[in-house]
């Protein structure tokens, strides 16, 4: 079976906990394995005649690529689902930041994603070997068998496992040293607040552009006639709108409530499906909605500045 492991590290009393990130959000650590399909080809024979060997090099794939596709499609929908319950923050690759309200939320699309993935796994072992034969056949003189893992290597090498962890300065420096304790905790307000400004920064710029997007699948097309919109469109932004307070609770943005409880009267009447339905057939509705979230965007863009560079590689130092 595929490893998963969800962890919740247990978070000390810390004086700093009264900043917003450290109290009500969490650090999501998620390992995605996957199969290095490519493979450099050394066979001299495949060297073309007068260039540098050092400077050139033949690449196979030791398998079809449409042969994991599924797999690599459970890959992306695990990015899409974080990129939409987490917020934006200045992360190493594969690290999450969770507000606490929607981490059972996270687990749960989490697990339920992970089981999808062990039954494609299950799925990819009792073809693998068929897959090795066509690849043998179709690759000739330069298939290698040490290329291939074993059939019951395959779990380990697509395996997932995600954890949760606290910004909370370590307690126990505090046996060593309570000098040392104040500094530590003095670094973690620093970067706690270095993150909060660019993840506020990131959480305006989401919503603008989820505003953008609908306001213009709304405007008319040059004929003066009603443009064909997706019912994804407007269900992105009422996830978005739907998951606001959670997120908000960790950026406490002073200005987005406002706005965000606007661009939901604009958006009453139901699921995704049924206000997409009712701005497909009502002119005069799709218009009213276009115009006041126009004017939403109009604000938000007031309120949005430059994104400022900044990556928080202290929480690298978090995994055991």
């Amino acid at each position: 079976m595929t490893n998963t492991t969800s962890l919740l590290t247990p978070i000390p009393i810390d004086p700093l906990q009264g900043q917003p990130i450290m109290k009500a959000a969490l650090c999501l650590r998620v390992k995605i394995r996957t199969l290095n399909i490519e493979r450099t080809v050394r066979d001299a024979a495949y060297q073309v005649d007068g260039t540098d060997k050092e400077m050139t090099r033949l690449v196979k794939d030791i398998v079809d690529r449409k042969d994991l596709r599924y797999i690599q499609r459970n890959n992306s929908r695990i990015d899409a689902t974080l990129n939409r319950l987490a917020l934006p923050a200045p992360f190493q690759r594969g690290w999450w930041l969770i507000p606490r309200e929607l981490v059972t939320e996270v687990v749960k699309e989490l697990d339920r994603l992970i089981g999808e993935r062990l039954k494609l796994v299950e799925e990819l072992k009792i073809n693998y070997l068929k897959i090795c034969e066509s690849a043998r056949e179709r690759l000739g003189p330069i298939w290698r068998a040490s290329d291939y893992p074993s059939l019951e290597a395959l779990d380990a090498i697509f395996s997932i496992q995600y954890r949760f962890m606290s910004f909370a300065v370590p307690g126990t420096l505090a046996d060593i040293s309570t000098d040392i304790l104040a500094k530590e905790q003095q670094k973690a307000y620093a970067e706690a607040q270095s993150a909060l400004a660019e993840i506020m920064v990131g959480f305006r710029s989401g919503m603008l552009d989820l505003i953008v997007r609908t306001t213009e699948a709304l405007k008319p097309g040059k004929d003066g006639k009603a443009k064909g919109f997706h019912e994804s469109t407007v269900a992105n932004l009422l996830t978005f709108l739907r998951l606001f307070e959670a997120k908000n609770s960790v950026v406490q943005d002073p200005e987005l409530p406002r706005l965000a409880e606007a661009a939901r009267k604009l958006l009453s009447g139901g699921n995704a499906a049924s206000v997409t339905a009712s701005l497909k057939q009502n002119a005069s509705l799709r218009d009213q909605v276009r115009t006041g979230l126009q004017g939403i965007g109009d604000e938000l863009t007031k309120l949005t500045i430059t994104k400022p560079s900044i990556n928080l590689q202290f929480l690298g130092d978090l995994e055991a």
